[in-house]
C-alpha cells in the first residue's frame, strides 16, 4: 500500500475548498431554514424581519389549520 503526502499546497487548497463548501452549504441551507422559523414564528415578527436565526413568539395556527382540513 502506497500512502502519499500532501504538499504543503494540496494542503492549502483543500482548506481553501472545505472553506468554499462549507460557505456554499450554509448559503444554501439558510433559506429552507428560515422557512421553517417563519413558519411557526409570530407573523408580526416574521413581518418585522425580527426572525433571523431563532423563531420569535412560537404559534402552531397556521399547521393546525392544515391539519385540520378534511381535504389534505
Amino acid at each position: 500500500m502506497v500512502v502519499q503526502t500532501l504538499s504543503r499546497t494540496d494542503k492549502v487548497f483543500n482548506v481553501f475548498n472545505i472553506g468554499f463548501m462549507c460557505f456554499i452549504v450554509i448559503i444554501m441551507a439558510y433559506p429552507l431554514y428560515f422557512i421553517i422559523i417563519a413558519s411557526i414564528s409570530d407573523p408580526m415578527y416574521a413581518n418585522a424581519g425580527k426572525v433571523i436565526l431563532f423563531p420569535r413568539g412560537i404559534m402552531w395556527d397556521g399547521y393546525q389549520s392544515i391539519f385540520n382540513d378534511s381535504k389534505i
